[in-house]
């Protein structure tokens, strides 16, 4: 085996080929954990100036919106072996599911806080109206708390003044 010369690094700065690659350096080293900031390629940061508010609710409304979907479409196969009322039950939990995922758009872009807070209003009356016609469980009362945290989320001032700065309408 050969072994490196004695002496000197021969290259004291071994990343000194990659200062010409096109890519720039800050020359500021980031502190560990934090992210750079990113921007959208039109001189914005991505995000803008979106509250973590209004992110939070969006981020709920595509959860509650996926498995609703899914477990609702898969209740679905059998939902009208136990009655008609019960299958147009389950048939609308899809509708307000989907409708999740698309209020949960709309929150995201800026565009409407309206439609999410009205879906998920309706997919509180929808557990209730479950809750007092068949029976009021534990899962009742959680199937209620996130779209109660939505609605909550949505409401506060802040997410309220953004919509309201992009020009959406607002409750």
């Amino acid at each position: 085996m050969s072994q490196p010369p004695a002496g000197p690094d021969p290259d004291p700065n071994p990343q000194q080929g990659y200062e010409n690659s096109g890519y720039q350096q800050s020359g500021q080293q980031q502190p560990y954990g934090s992210a750079p900031a990113s921007h959208s390629g039109h001189g914005q940061p991505a995000t803008a100036d979106r509250p973590a508010l209004v992110l939070t609710a969006a981020i709920l409304a595509f959860v509650i919106g996926g498995l609703g979907i899914l477990l609702n479409l898969l209740a679905l196969t059998v939902a009208f072996e136990f009655g008609a009322f019960v299958g147009l039950l389950v048939l609308v939990s899809v509708v307000v599911s989907a409708a999740f995922i698309w209020g949960g758009l709309q929150a995201m872009k800026g565009k409407d806080q309206r439609t999410l807070v009205i879906v998920a209003a309706a997919s509180i009356v929808l557990n209730l109206l479950v809750a007092v016609i068949y029976t009021f469980t534990i899962s009742t009362v959680l199937s209620m708390i996130i779209p109660i945290a939505i609605i909550a989320l949505l409401m506060a001032p802040q997410s309220k003044q953004w919509f309201a700065a992009k020009g959406a309408p607002t409750f």
